[in-house]
């Protein structure tokens, strides 16, 4: 996340530019909030409004237009961030995450862990995701909807759906992690 100062032309209400209040600039620019720009990433929310200059009028399509410096804070998402998020959804052979109300992903279910030891099904009926060890035969409950998971980001763009893996050490379910972390704690 970064703080990062955008100059962008946003309709306003022609009835209102004689009283411009901060309270209607700020709810102007709020439009902007869970946007996507190339050049800067997922805009989170807004900090700042100062207007630049005077109201124009779009020869385009003839609305009332503001230039205004807005100072926001900023995701962008790169290949290899790890971020947490919420298991949202199973479809097919897919897993939804959700990283808050702006940003979600697939995940694979390839990626959903380490595909050498288990196997993983996932029932979209049910919400839920297992796992079978392939040497024991032993199935166990991975993940449900609404589990807290940590992901790798492995493509994709934030202005669609970026692609998630859990492959990896402290990967995947928070709940799976912490058990991990208790059997190598007993062990020692």
């Amino acid at each position: 996340m970064k703080i990062a100062s955008i100059i962008t032309d946003v309709p306003v209400d022609p009835y209102k530019l004689r009283d411009l209040t901060y309270e209607y600039l700020y709810e102007v620019s709020r439009t902007l909030v869970g946007s996507y720009r190339q050049d800067l990433g997922l805009i989170l929310s807004i900090i700042d409004v100062e207007p630049l200059q005077d109201a124009f009028r779009s020869p385009t399509d003839c609305r009332i237009y503001l230039r205004l410096r807005i100072k926001a804070v900023v995701l962008d998402v790169e290949a290899n961030d790890v971020l947490l998020g919420r298991f949202k959804k199973a479809e097919g052979r897919f897993v939804e995450i959700g990283l808050g109300s702006f940003l979600s992903g697939m995940a694979h279910v390839n990626h959903l862990g380490d595909t050498r030891k288990y196997r993983f099904k996932i029932d979209p009926n049910q919400g839920r995701v297992t796992r079978t060890n392939k040497e024991t035969g032993e199935t166990e409950e991975y993940m449900v909807v609404g589990d807290a998971v940590r992901v790798k980001v492995t493509g994709g763009k934030v202005s669609s759906k970026l692609q998630f893996s859990m492959r990896g050490d402290r990967l995947g379910p928070i709940k799976v992690i912490k058990k991990k972390r208790e059997e190598v704690m007993n062990r020692g």
